[in-house]
């Protein structure tokens, strides 16, 4: 039995989440030439969701004065 390598899902709005055409590409190994894992193969539609999702989170976290809670 092979075993099928691991898929990295594309993250928006704070989920992994399998991209809309349902396609990955694989990721070589260069030193092997064999794939071990496959990525996400997104396309405009993907792109559309994470800028949406992006611009939704844009105003809460555009108040959040990061530097004043971090200590240096």
């Amino acid at each position: 039995m092979t075993k099928l390598p691991f898929q990295i899902r594309n993250f928006i709005d704070g989920e992994f989440v399998e991209p809309v055409g349902g396609r990955y590409l694989d990721n070589i190994e260069p030193a092997t030439g064999k794939p071990y894992s496959q990525v996400a193969d997104s396309d405009a539609q993907d792109v559309d969701l994470a800028v949406a999702a992006a611009e939704q989170a844009f105003a809460g976290w555009s108040e959040h004065a990061f530097f004043c809670e971090s200590p240096i």
